[in-house]
């Protein structure tokens, strides 16, 4: 019974490793690849969130401390749009790094391969 308890064990566990190993592949491209799309997307809406540009995009043509002369909206539309600019690069730069880190998400595996190869390959032909 402990024999092959033992057996099935070992059955188990190698069967577990060297599956895990063919499929983390698998994994990579495509529950990794919506976990690593998913969380971009929720970075670039934080970043959004956390500048306020929605908030400032919502109340361009409301004037600043209830400034109802024609002044007073000019300068409360002008400062909003100075601000929904800057604030919308800020997000828009943002977005950009976050692009390329999914990008590196993406290439990272075959880069890992091709140095395994290379560096295996130096190790056993030299």
């Amino acid at each position: 019974m402990a024999q092959s308890m033992a057996t099935t064990t070992l059955a188990y566990f190698f069967t577990d490793f060297f599956g895990g190993m063919l499929f983390f592949p698998v994994w990579w491209y495509t529950r990794g690849l919506k976990m690593s799309a998913s969380w971009a997307v929720r970075s670039v809406k934080g970043a959004s969130a956390w500048f306020g540009l929605g908030v400032w995009v919502k109340n361009l043509f409301v004037p600043m401390y209830g400034e109802t002369s024609i002044q007073g909206r000019l300068i409360s539309f002008f400062i909003r749009l100075v601000m929904i600019f800057f604030r919308g690069f800020a997000v828009f730069f943002w977005a950009i790094i976050v692009f390329i880190l999914f990008l590196l998400y993406l290439s990272l595996f075959p880069l890992a391969i091709v140095g395994i190869l290379y560096h295996g390959a130096g190790v056993i032909f030299t």
